[in-house]
């Protein structure tokens, strides 16, 4: 039964891992986009003034001038933003996957870590608390997301029926205040999600592990914990600079190693299981 609820984890851990090699494609393109918009000296949402002339009648030179604005450069983000939704949207759902495949094993561990012995139990019980956690703070990510997006598409639309070259830029300052606090928001909830995820994989084997497995889950958690830090950079990464975009994938990689890491112990563990006393 505890190898059953094992494998289960592990295969968790394996869907996740995927899930995390496409944040790290996602923070690629995300600096794709801060290039192109760095490339032009401006913010995309920035507008710059023109005006569209024309001559009235024909026996006169007298013209009538309509101010304009443009956003340059919007059409060389058309196919980097889609290829980023397509991808945010294959992470979401093979987060979803791979989940329910951890919660499908760490669920069934309380009960059958017990054939180890009682002093097995609080362990697993914990690890199961853990998730639970994690799964809060998914479901704030989501609010939060959701609530960012509403916000930003109604400023959006405020840009689009805006007439005046000020109101635009009043709202691009907006815009820019408005993403960076959802971000921060993001950020926060993202760490904490990491750092309860890696508390309840390490926790789900710790008390089975031998020392070599035991050292590979500390360290594979610390690991989890720097990524998350690092990835939170990207709540700055389009406000301060394209440079800290670096980090961004930099924290992505962390990451995966750090999953890679704890994987390896579960697989070490699934290789040579400790087996279970017998009980008078």
């Amino acid at each position: 039964m505890t190898r059953t609820s094992i494998s289960n984890i592990r295969k968790g851990i394996s869907l996740y891992l995927i899930v995390v090699i496409l944040g790290l494609v996602i923070g690629v393109i995300s600096g794709v986009v801060i290039a192109i918009e760095a490339s032009h000296g401006a913010s995309l949402l920035s507008p710059t003034p023109s005006s569209n002339c024309s001559t009235l009648g024909t026996n006169n030179n007298s013209t009538v001038c309509t101010p304009s604005v443009s956003y340059p450069g919007t059409l060389g983000l058309v196919g980097p933003v889609i290829l980023l939704a397509a991808v945010a949207l294959a992470s979401f759902i093979l987060t979803i996957v791979a989940w329910l495949r951890w919660r499908e094993g760490i669920k069934a561990l309380p009960m059958a870590v017990l054939e180890y012995g009682p002093q097995f139990g609080d362990g697993a019980r914990r690890a199961l608390r853990d998730y639970d956690y994690t799964v809060y703070m998914f479901i704030v990510s989501i609010v939060v997301s959701i609530a960012s997006a509403v916000t930003v598409l109604l400023i959006v639309f405020s840009i689009a029926f805006s007439q005046t070259p000020s109101s635009l830029s009043s709202f691009a300052v907006e815009l820019t205040e408005v993403v960076l606090v959802f971000d921060i928001l993001v950020a926060v909830v993202e760490f904490l999600i990491y750092y309860f995820a890696s508390a309840s994989l390490r926790g789900a084997l710790y008390p089975l592990a031998d020392p070599a497995e035991k050292q590979a889950l500390d360290q594979g958690r610390m690991l989890m914990i720097v990524g998350a830090v690092l990835v939170g950079i990207a709540a700055f990464s389009t406000v301060v600079s394209a440079i800290l975009g670096l980090v961004v994938v930099a924290g992505y990689a962390v990451l995966a190693y750090g999953l890679y890491t704890i994987r390896s112990a579960y697989d070490r563990w699934l290789a040579n299981p400790m087996p279970p006393p017998m009980f008078p």
